[in-house]
């Protein structure tokens, strides 16, 4: 209706209030109406329309009668919709007979897809079943693909069973470490237990060397006093020679009295000789103990089974120590009973003194026995200085052996902190090595997953 052309939606349908408020509310709109009057269908589309940037918005509508957009066909209409369907059915009809082979081609290379999809990698294109350059070149390439496809996958294929075969060797090779790190961890336990009771079995050799090494230092001792005693003794019979020759000048009888001086003179002469065998015997003795003391000193430097050996030693040098303590004891008192003789020849000599001139041959016989027992007393003198020399060396390795076992011990105590070194980096590799093992054994798990999934491929 021309006549509402250009005038306001909401003032035309001013009646239609609820069309009204649709138009107003709505941007682009289509909606259908009925006419009472007309009997028929009325269309409005409207559209919004914006002038410039003043934001002013205009909505153009329009409103067409169903009965206008419905016209009678006329002959011309049926003639060229009727040439239309025939030029559709040719143009179908020849589009099958082209697209035919088309259809073929395409079918053949749906199929090679199939088999391909299915992991067969055998399988190729006919390129002569292709009926254009577009259908060739596709088949080309697809067997072009295929090809490369298998060189790839037989690669991998052997690169999986190289793999496959390595990571066996790598399993066993890991099998293997992680026995030796169980073994190795196992034995460095046991190593332990060594290295601690050869630590506590030094401690204890330790201890017994410095009570033997006090105790020959008092042994030491106890020999130079033996020696004072001897040297004493040996000046004591110079006096007692001194003395004889004067009472051979001043003596003359008393043959009873001498013959008691002879058998106190004969007492001290066996006295003496016992000394005498004492003095070998502690001598014998002292070669034995720097025999085992040498002994002692190779043992402590093999350490063989702990320092056992050394502690044997150390019991017999200890037990020599002790007769050498008796020995000498029994020397003290034998030079008790010498000087005890000694003093009952002077008794003897004193009740003598009124027959001095009729035991002169006695005296002057006495004399020869005062001097080979000052002979035996300087011979003894000269075995003393030896057994001295001899106790002192003893004494010197004994505290040698007490330094050596000293240095034992600190060297047993880096031996034990090393140990347990070992015996912590032994645990942390068994650990590593068992991560190792489970690591391998899944690499192997997905390389035979890998493998499954090639033999899908048929090369």
């Amino acid at each position: 209706n021309k006549d509402l052309v250009g005038k306001n939606l909401v003032e035309i349908y001013k009646d239609k209030p609820e069309i009204a408020a649709q138009v107003k509310a709505a941007g682009e709109y289509y909606f259908t109406a009925h006419s009472k009057l007309s009997n028929q269908k009325i269309y409005n589309i409207g559209v919004p329309i914006y002038f410039g940037n003043t934001g002013r918005e205009w909505k153009s509508a329009i409103s067409i009668a169903s009965t206008r957009m419905q016209k009678p066909i006329d002959t011309f209409t049926w003639i060229f919709i009727l040439i239309g369907g025939v030029a559709v059915f040719l143009i179908f009809l020849l589009s099958f007979y082209m697209i035919k082979p088309v259809t073929r081609s395409i079918n053949s290379f749906i199929e090679s897809s199939s088999e391909l999809f299915n992991g067969n990698l055998n399988v190729q294109c006919d390129v002569s079943k292709a009926t254009n350059f577009e259908l060739i070149s596709l088949f080309t390439n697809f067997n072009k693909i295929v090809m490369k496809l298998k060189v790839i996958m037989g690669t991998v294929k052997e690169s999986s069973l190289n793999i496959s075969h390595r990571m066996q060797l790598f399993n066993s090779v890991s099998t293997d470490l992680n026995r030796f790190t169980s073994e190795l961890a196992t034995s460095m336990n046991e190593a332990g237990n060594s290295v601690q009771e050869l630590h506590h079995h030094s401690n204890t050799i330790t201890g017994n060397a410095g009570e033997q090494s006090k105790l020959y230092r008092l042994t030491y001792s106890v020999l130079q006093e033996l020696k004072e005693q001897i040297q004493l003794s040996v000046e004591q019979g110079k006096e007692a020679l001194l003395l004889n020759q004067t009472a051979s000048e001043i003596a003359g009888k008393s043959n009873q009295l001498m013959d008691n001086t002879i058998s106190g003179m004969n007492r001290i002469d066996e006295s003496t000789k016992k000394i005498s065998e004492i003095v070998k015997i502690i001598t014998d003795i002292s070669d034995q103990v720097n025999l085992l003391s040498l002994n002692a000193s190779i043992e402590a430097a093999r350490a063989g089974e702990n320092g056992r050996g050394f502690a044997i030693v150390a019991q017999e040098i200890g037990k020599l120590a002790e007769k050498t303590a008796s020995n000498a004891k029994n020397i003290s008192s034998l030079v008790l009973n010498g000087l005890t003789e000694v003093r009952k020849g002077k008794e003897y000599v004193d009740n003598t003194s009124l027959s001095l001139q009729e035991i002169t041959e006695i005296i002057n016989r006495f004399r020869e026995y005062v001097e080979i027992a000052d002979k035996h007393l300087v011979e003894q003198d000269e075995k003393s200085d030896q057994l001295t020399e001899y106790s002192k060396q003893v004494k010197n390795l004994s505290e040698s052996i007490f330094e050596l076992t000293g240095k034992q011990e600190k060297s047993g105590n880096e031996l034990l902190k090393i140990n347990q070194s070992i015996s912590s980096l032994s645990s942390n590799l068994l650990g590593k090595s068992k991560e190792v093992y489970e690591s391998a054994r899944e690499i192997e798990l997905r390389i035979e997953d890998l493998q499954r999934q090639i033999e899908f491929f048929k090369l």
